[in-house]
């Protein structure tokens, strides 16, 4: 028999190459857009320690850094469970501040628990606004920063959270029933860069069932052609262990409206900590619980991707091929940072920022 000559083996073995190549980027995508692990397992929290900068681009585009601010884009900040008037809301605050003023952005979005009660009133009422939110946070709406809120469990406390929907000035509720979507004036071409959506999510956890919010959450995700579809609620359909548990039957009332509408990022509060989870039916869930109440200990488990005990906020600049993404603690360190592509909604890359 005749043996292989040289040029034939190496072509056999490039052959062999090419295949293990093409599994392994086959086997790449059907992890990245599965639906998620059925069963839970415990793993220690962690967030990624890759080197780089989040504003850089791919490098195959070869643009720079300096091209990409020169698109459209915009930036927003995400907070949860800070309305306690306490020393960690007060550090968060000032980090906020501290962000503007060197990268100024245009909105503040609030997951839920914005006011909590005291031992003599109730989470909502509105003789707290003035310790629990002007005192923190009038100095970015003085410059011009929104603020546009979700309700959380303790802020329905004083008269299902009537109070914080009618004081729009403060908290940008833009719907009497606390749900509603907003987009920001900028567009790509014909298309809104961005729309948010914001859900009232305590009429639908506990078993509740909220088929008006679902129609119009279904009515205002198909009517929708902007880029980015961000909603954002109080409690997560996607937790680590560790204080609140997911809702099932929210998640189930909503997830696959969310699917359908094309949604590519949630972000939720009520666990006070910060995580972010592994990709659902191709949707990035984030948790920002660490605005200012007491934290909880997460416990990692199949569906989380990052998860840390501390007080944080995020911040989010949008572009139209991306958004890179910071989540960044009380003493200015950023815990996790990240890029998810437009055209995978999913984060290829993640960075520390220097």
């Amino acid at each position: 028999m005749r043996n292989p000559t040289r040029q034939e083996t190496s072509t056999s073995a490039r052959k062999r190459m090419n295949r293990i190549k093409q599994l392994a980027i086959f086997t790449f995508f059907l992890v990245l857009f599965a639906p998620g692990c059925q069963k839970e397992e415990a793993h220690s929290p962690s967030c990624p320690s890759d080197s780089g900068t989040v504003n850089q681009v791919d490098n195959k585009k070869g643009e720079s850094t300096d091209q990409v601010k020169a698109t459209p884009h915009f930036s927003f900040v995400a907070i949860g469970d800070n309305g306690c008037d306490c020393p960690a809301q007060e550090k968060i605050a000032a980090r906020m501040l501290g962000l503007y003023e060197e990268n100024p952005y245009n909105l503040v979005l609030m997951l839920g628990d914005n006011i909590y009660g005291t031992w003599s009133k109730r989470g909502g009422d509105p003789d707290l606004f003035p310790d629990r939110f002007d005192k923190y946070y009038k100095v970015l709406e003085d410059r011009g920063v929104k603020f546009h809120a979700a309700l959380g469990n303790h802020d329905i406390e004083d008269n299902n959270g009537i109070y914080e929907i009618n004081d729009t000035a403060r908290f940008g509720i833009m719907g009497k029933d606390g749900y509603y979507s907003y987009t920001p004036d900028i567009k790509v071409g014909e298309k809104p860069l961005i729309t948010f959506f914001a859900l009232n999510s305590n009429r639908m956890v506990h078993g509740k069932k909220d088929e008006v919010q679902i129609k119009w959450l279904e009515r205002a995700l198909s009517e929708s052609n902007a880029i980015w579809k961000v909603v954002y609620f109080h409690h997560p359909l996607y937790s680590p262990y560790g204080a609140h548990k997911p809702d099932f039957g929210f998640r189930n009332a909503v997830e696959e409206t969310l699917v359908n509408g094309g949604v590519q990022v949630t972000i939720a509060g009520h666990n006070h900590y910060y995580a972010r989870m592994k990709p659902q039916k191709g949707i990035i869930h984030f948790i920002s619980g660490g605005g200012g109440a007491n934290l909880k200990k997460p416990k990692a488990n199949g569906y989380t991707a990052c998860a840390m005990e501390v007080n944080n906020f995020i911040y989010m600049e949008v572009y139209p091929e991306g958004i890179s993404f910071r989540a960044i603690s009380s003493d200015g360190q950023v815990i996790d940072s990240g890029i998810i592509d437009s055209r995978t909604s999913f984060h290829s890359r993640l960075y520390n920022l220097k």
